[in-house]
């Protein structure tokens, strides 16, 4: 942009060296409104170069402010984690608010990377008072940003005392809903299972978050803890505040997480669940489910009342929960959902029938020669009809 301006200013001041020459007053006047012209042309132009130089001086002067600020922590840092230094070694080299921000993100990157006593280390050092009283104070802040800023940092803390959960259980009642999504993954990185389960069950039953971010949350949940977590997961599945597409999601990541204790329950409240969602986004999860945990016991119930459903949807994922049980009993309603009229339907029957052993097979072979046979004919007529043009 700016090189243009000096390019176009150049030309100008051609116009306005020629301008004088002219004997015609008309043609001087001119000129003499591009040299106005001219003048804040360059104008523009100097700003313009400014501005940019200023700005990248400035992102340079930043950038080389954090890269020392960090060569100066680091040893004191390093003293602390590996010979037993206390951390106010730290704390008193951190000499302004801006270095506490550089500390808290050198921290923020190594947890990002460690776990066990290493983790538990750094995140001693993250608890410092000085640090942990300006966060906590910004839990508190009326400006938003704060709060998320806040919340990011109890997140890696985890810091699970009354004040701190209390604190960011209230935030979840927020209507601004980056805080909310921040609020709850500060809370579900708790050890406690207690506390992830009522922050699931708020923030699921609020509708507050959209899918992405909620299926965060409902990830967070999950620290492999089976024995802990499986009776919290099957009050949230019964928990009729959240609604039915949220419960699906909850079912989903516990398919995921390959939680296959779970599969009994599942089965039962498949078989007792009275409140299907119009759109069956929970039947369908459900089904999914039963199938990869291989629940034979409920390949009948699937195979007689959910293969003929309305929904496409829940066609298919009776077609791979029927694949994933591999039985051969169930052939014959696989190959009528391979003549589905929903390519997706015929698709999962397809794949489905390829794992029920020599049967699933044989049918497979018979499709493949009925489809072959419709091409043929098909292309037949499309020919003879091209043909009969010809002919015409």
């Amino acid at each position: 942009m700016p090189e243009f301006l000096i390019l176009f200013d150049l030309q100008l001041l051609m116009k306005i060296t020629t301008g004088f020459l002219l004997s015609n007053v008309t043609e001087l006047y001119a000129a003499w409104v591009f040299t106005a012209a001219t003048g804040i042309v360059l104008l523009l132009s100097a700003y313009f170069l400014l501005r940019s130089w200023w700005t990248n001086m400035a992102v340079s002067k930043s950038d080389r402010k954090v890269e020392l600020t960090k060569k100066w922590l680091y040893p004191y840092i390093q003293a602390v984690l590996e010979e037993g230094k206390s951390r106010e070694l730290v704390a008193e080299h951190i000499q302004s608010e801006e270095d506490m921000i550089i500390f808290e993100e050198m921290i923020f990157d190594e947890l990002d990377q460690l776990n066990g006593r290493d983790g538990h280390l750094y995140r001693r050092l993250l608890s410092m008072p000085g640090l942990y009283k300006y966060r906590q104070k910004q839990l508190f802040s009326k400006d938003v940003s704060e709060r998320i800023q806040a919340c990011y940092y109890f997140r890696y803390l985890i810091d699970e005392s009354e004040e701190a959960v209390n604190r960011l259980t209230y935030l979840l009642e927020s209507d601004e809903k980056e805080l909310v999504h921040a609020a709850a993954l500060a809370l579900m990185y708790s050890g406690n299972v207690s506390i992830r389960e009522q922050t699931l069950r708020v923030v699921a039953a609020s509708k507050k978050l959209d899918k992405t971010a909620l299926l965060e949350v409902i990830h967070s949940f999950f620290h492999g803890k089976i024995k802990e977590e499986t009776p919290a997961l099957k009050r949230l599945i019964q928990d009729i505040t959240i609604p039915e597409k949220h419960t699906a999601h909850i079912i989903q990541s516990i398919v995921q997480m390959k939680y296959t204790e779970m599969g009994e329950f599942l089965f039962d409240f498949y078989r007792n669940n009275t409140r299907w969602d119009p759109e069956c986004k929970m039947r369908e999860a459900l089904i999914n489910a039963l199938g990869n945990f291989r629940v034979v016991d409920a390949a009948d119930s699937i195979a007689n009342d959910q293969a003929g459903s309305k929904k496409p949807a829940i066609r298919s994922a009776s077609a791979r929960a029927l694949g994933n049980f591999g039985d051969p009993r169930y052939v014959e309603t696989l190959e009528q959902l391979a003549k589905d009229e929903a390519f997706e339907v015929r698709i999962d029957s397809v794949l489905a029938l390829a794992k029920c052993g020599a049967e699933g097979e044989k049918v497979l072979e018979q499709l493949i020669r009925q489809e072959n046979r419709f091409r043929f004919n098909a292309n037949s007529e499309w020919t003879h009809k091209q043909n009969k043009r010809q002919v015409a």
